[in-house]
């Protein structure tokens, strides 16, 4: 009985303690009357300190025990960081950092930075300036020994608060200058490093809205570097013009920058490309992760990999179908096609420069990230320039072209199928991702972003004076740059004139067609120009339960100067004699030693013959045999089938008959928590969440609650009874 009331007890704290969920943090000692924040006019702040003496500091000091007293209330009539303190005797307790930006019409989140003034401008210790050491190499032109160009690190307060005033972010962490030749302007770019010896070793806020990781070991404040004084956006628009290409990018969010409280203008927030990063995109760890800049420097992990590969490409032979396919498993090739068009699209000279790429273990293929493209869409280089001769030249033609970054691509192309996978790839982005039309309206979402704080800059720092013009330029960049790109594919390849394809999918809402491997497009049309040189695949993709009208692969191959129409669309897919007559019943998704199975259930009094059945899955396929004779319900294992865990969270099956027609389907949202799950009815052909968890574990789950709850009931009834007895006495 003891041991019954005992675990009663426990069961009852256990349940309490979950309901009551973990204590919510707070300032502790310290109240301010504002929050940080944007704030129209000037604000009369109060702050108190429950106990002991309340410091303030207001130059990005942090306080300590020697701080001003804090007078009660004070008018914040300018932009400031302040850095509270509580003390007794003469020890802090509490500490607490606010940031108000008055007067400050910007539409971007903030990002507030606090810290020691020398930590910042000192000669001796501070990071952003070029310090007394520095000495000028007249070879160059440009400081050594600077202070910026060292590794040091500064300890830093950082605020975020975002458009509509909330405060993602406040806490202590490491700022360094950051970059390659961006270190030389006056303003720099940070990258502040979260680490537990400052407070926490990760960010933890939703930073970037279109990441659904919310974990960042470091974070980078950029000022553009080469694009800082133009349009500040070229590398933000080029990575996110080309989202949904398969390419790593750095996600972004323009900010307003605050150092100390004085406004430094328009910054953009994104992403440090390092392993924790690639971890985070890859959803991998980042222990076995190789990461290499260049041709060979391994910022984590070797290099051993890569440069084996490369120097067996260099003498092998790609006509042999064991080394395609060992081409095809070292590196993603479509990734780097990709890769490879976009930076030659841009003219981004400074790709051979900036090149990064990835694996996330041994046995996973090499990918290219696509970042700083600062020097792209215009940025160097007209829209006339022929960047694809010398990317794919077979000799150095200029600095940017050496044979280590051509080799690769050179090696690739004297294969004929990746050759015309290039040609069309190039085609399919100048028609979709850098068509005309899509690129303008890009363009002018960016500067309706922009556009008011660039005035703003404009009239507190007196920069960005020619930023319309610049604007104007790219503009035009991406007005005509695809008819060059035509050209030079033409007559880097000896292309003959191109065909105008023209693509229409009369019901869109039950599939879409891809073309060249491409993500499914969901429009009712596509068109463009292609060459006739190399045929183009493209595929028809229904919806579940339903098939293509006509062939659902087609392969053009259009004459010079010619208009191809494909029209299709999707009807229903053809249903079973069985249908109607056999039911999927119930489904146990197996486990690591079990595969799993499915349950039948037969309404026919016939045999169902049929000698292979199929279950088709969006996660694959598996055939198996059915007996001959089904009533009620019947379990076969499905040997050959592997279910991953994320199958739980949504998913779609088809039963298929000898001749590929549909018997019965099921689809579903989630199957959560239990494996095992049956049909709601077999009768209800709707497609819908189906399916349910078996009774017995229904059952289990019901007893386990009621269970918990009795505890519970049992655990306050003791301790209220050994309470009243303890006043008692």
């Amino acid at each position: 009985m003891r041991f019954l009331m005992s675990w009663n007890v426990q069961c009852a704290v256990v349940l309490l303690a979950a309901w009551i969920g973990h204590p919510s943090t707070s300032t502790g000692q310290i109240h301010c009357s504002h929050k940080s924040g944007k704030y129209e006019s000037s604000i009369v702040l109060h702050a108190h300190a429950e106990s002991g003496e309340l410091r303030f500091e207001m130059d990005g000091s942090f306080v300590h025990n020697g701080s001003p007293l804090w007078p009660d209330s004070m008018n914040i009539d300018r932009s400031m960081s302040l850095d509270f303190g509580a003390f007794e005797h003469e020890k802090l307790t509490s500490r607490v950092t606010r940031f108000y930006a008055i007067d400050v019409p910007t539409n971007f989140p903030i990002v507030s930075l606090a810290t020691k003034p020398a930590n910042l401008w000192d000669d001796e210790i501070g990071i952003s300036v070029r310090g007394a050491a520095a000495w000028m190499d007249s070879s160059t032109g440009f400081w050594k020994n600077a202070n910026y160009n060292k590794k040091w690190e500064r300890e830093v307060r950082v605020v975020f608060v975002d458009e509509d005033g909330f405060e993602l972010l406040n806490q202590t962490a490491g700022i360094r200058v950051f970059g390659g030749m961006s270190r030389h302007r006056s303003q720099k770019s940070y990258r502040l490093v979260a680490r537990s010896k400052y407070e926490s070793k990760r960010f933890s806020a939703p930073v970037f809205e279109r990441r659904e990781y919310e974990e960042f070991k470091s974070l980078i404040l950029r000022n553009s570097s080469g694009d800082a004084n133009k349009s500040r956006f070229r590398d933000v628009f080029a990575t996110q013009l080309v989202k949904g290409l398969d390419l790593e990018i750095q996600e972004s969010r323009t900010v307003t920058l605050f150092m100390n409280g004085e406004y430094m203008g328009i910054y953009n927030l994104r992403e440090h490309i390092r392993e924790h990063y690639l971890s985070s995109v890859g959803s991998c760890s980042k222990k076995h992760i190789d990461l290499i800049q260049g041709h060979s420097k391994a910022e984590h992990g070797d290099a051993r990999g890569y440069l084996d590969f490369y120097n067996w490409l260099k003498r092998a032979d790609l006509g042999d179908p064991a080394a395609f396919l060992k081409l095809n498993s070292t590196i993603d090739v479509r990734n780097y096609l990709n890769y490879l068009l976009v930076q030659i699209y841009l003219n981004n000279i400074d790709s051979m420069g900036n090149v990064r790429f990835w694996r996330a273990d041994d046995q996973s293929p090499f990918r290219w990230i696509l970042y700083d493209a600062d020097l792209g869409l215009d940025g160097s280089k007209p829209a006339s320039w022929n960047y694809l001769r010398h990317r794919l030249s077979p000799v150095q033609t200029d600095w940017f072209n050496k044979p280590w970054s051509t080799t690769l691509i050179t090696r690739m192309l004297a294969h004929d199928s990746i050759k015309a996978d290039f040609i069309q790839q190039g085609c399919w982005l100048l028609n979709t991702v850098f068509q005309e039309k899509h690129f303008e309206q890009k363009l002018d979402s960016m500067v309706l972003h922009f556009e008011e704080d660039v005035a703003l800059q404009q009239e507190r720092r007196g920069e960005l004076r020619n930023w319309s013009k610049h604007v104007e330029d790219i503009r035009e960049y991406g007005e005509v740059r695809p008819g060059y790109m035509r050209k030079h594919l033409k007559a880097q390849f000896d292309l003959g004139e191109m065909y105008w394809l023209e693509v229409l999918n009369e019901t869109p809402d039950l599939g879409g067609f891809r073309i060249n491997g491409n993500p499914t497009s969901r429009d009712s049309s596509h068109s463009g120009f292609y060459f006739p040189d190399c045929p183009l695949k493209i595929e028809w993709m229904p919806k579940d339960g339903h098939c293509s009208i006509e062939r659902e692969t087609v392969w053009i191959r259009g004459h010079a100067g010619d208009t191809v129409r494909l029209v299709n669309g999707f009807k229903p897919h053809p249903r079973s004699p069985y249908a109607g007559k056999l039911f999927m019943s119930n489904w146990d998704l197996g486990s690591d030693s079990l595969p799993p199975q499915l349950g039948f259930t037969s309404t026919a009094s016939e045999e169902l013959k049929g000698s292979k059945w199929t279950l088709l899955t969006d996660r694959g396929e598996t055939t198996f045999l059915l007996p001959s004779s089904v009533q009620g319900v019947r379990t076969i294992q499905l040997g050959g089938m592997s279910v991953p865990k994320s199958f739980r969270d949504g998913g779609w099956m088809h039963l298929l008959d000898s001749c590929a027609l549909v018997v019965d389907s099921l689809a579903w949202d989630s199957l959560a928590g239990s494996s095992k799950f049956e049909r709601a009815s077999h009768l209800d052909p709707a497609w819908s969440p189906l399916l349910r968890p078996r009774a017995d574990e229904q059952t289990r789950r019901t007893s386990l609650w009621l269970a918990c709850l009795f505890a519970l009931t049992v655990g306050v009834g003791i301790g209220f009874l050994l309470t009243r007895r303890q006043r008692m006495r």
